[in-house]
């Protein structure tokens, strides 16, 4: 029984990366609620921007620091009213500071157009030391 779960143990460690690599490689996500937000982050980490879509909803429209590297849209249908999908903007830091503006073409009235009530998303971040 010894032996069986010494094996188990060995398995699961060589089936994947442990948590410490992972969260190394994992990007900074940002979501509706962070709008207008400024942060530090590691600039040696991807940026995703998340926020809840429909098709052509979103249109990113300036960029500062970083590259689009991938735009996703991902069906997530009645997670949040009034959108059935989430679209998932992946972002490379490329300077610092970094600067993103995303703008919606229609939001339907609710929390997200509370949270965007201009209808333009912005992010600024700011590098530091890790």
């Amino acid at each position: 029984m010894t032996r069986f779960l010494f094996a188990l143990a060995v398995m699961a460690l060589a089936a994947g990366p442990s948590a410490a690599q992972d969260i190394a490689t994992r990007p900074y996500v940002f979501a509706q609620q962070h709008n207008g937000h400024s942060q530090s982050f590691d600039p040696s980490h991807e940026v995703q921007v998340q926020l809840p879509s429909n098709e052509g909803t979103w249109t990113v429209v300036a960029l500062a620091g970083v590259t689009l590297t991938d735009t996703v849209l991902v069906p997530s249908p009645n997670r949040i009213p009034g959108f059935t999908s989430l679209a998932v903007f992946t972002f490379a830091p490329d300077g610092a500071p970094v600067a993103i503006k995303i703008s919606a073409s229609d939001l339907p009235p609710g929390d997200v157009a509370d949270l965007v009530p201009d209808g333009v998303y912005s992010l600024v971040l700011t590098p530091s030391a890790y």
